[in-house]
């Protein structure tokens, strides 16, 4: 995981690699921060090679978070097959449908592609 900040109010984490239940502590406590002490979120995932859904679950829920929180959150780049291919075989795009949030920023840059 690189962390970076483009500018004072952003925080953007470059997720990398195998990304699976061992790595979720590190990114929540990483989103947690950027929830708490930035006002913009960005997430770099094309680097990702595996990804369980622990990892999709917590993406899922740093989405719904900023919904509630007024914080702004997106993905900066293309999402990587690894990450589509866990949710897809995870039934994930039909828990999208409802959601109620009714956006879901993975499936917005899957379709952004």
């Amino acid at each position: 995981m690189n962390i970076t900040n483009p500018d004072p109010e952003t925080k953007r984490i470059e997720l990398q690699g195998e990304c699976s239940v061992e790595f979720s502590s590190e990114l929540s406590s990483q989103l947690l921060d950027g929830f708490k002490n930035y006002s913009h979120l960005e997430l770099s995932l094309n680097q990702i090679t595996e990804a369980d859904l622990t990892i999709i679950q917590l993406l899922c829920s740093a989405h719904k978070s900023s919904q509630s929180g007024s914080k702004d959150i997106r993905i900066v780049d293309q999402v990587p097959d690894s990450v589509s291919n866990t949710m897809l075989r995870a039934g994930y795009f039909l828990c999208c449908q409802r959601c109620p949030v009714k956006t879901c920023f993975l499936r917005e840059a899957l379709s952004d592609e």
